[in-house]
């Protein structure tokens, strides 16, 4: 290689190790398993306040949406925890999607395109 050149980036790993904790939306033979009692899903639902007072619901063992502020946004942000001497921490592993990108999403998911591109796979 010339002094000129570029070197070439490094590949991304490919290997993605998938979680599943029983939680709704997992596979089982191309279909979605549905709750099967209706309070499970009530219960799961509920909003709780974290340390900070920002409400968040737990999507599985490791994940969270949460809702917070942030230099005056309000943000909706999902994103894999840890425990760490007895304390649940936030990861690197997430995303914050300002209002107007959770309104997108939420369309996408409520008018049923998600579901659709899901079912295609």
């Amino acid at each position: 290689m010339s002094s000129m050149e570029e070197p070439k980036p490094k590949k991304a790993k490919t290997a993605v190790k998938e979680e599943h904790d029983g939680e709704e939306g997992d596979r089982d033979g191309g279909q979605f398993r549905e709750q099967e009692n209706e309070e499970e899903d009530e219960e799961q639902l509920q909003m709780q306040r974290n340390e900070n007072g920002e409400l968040f619901l737990d999507l599985s063992r490791t994940r969270r949406l949460t809702v917070r502020k942030f230099k005056s946004a309000v943000l909706v942000d999902i994103r894999e925890y840890y425990e760490k001497d007895d304390k649940i921490l936030p990861g690197k592993k997430g995303i914050s999607l300002s209002v107007q990108q959770y309104e997108v999403l939420k369309k996408a998911i409520m008018n049923g395109t998600v579901d659709k591109a899901i079912r295609e796979l």
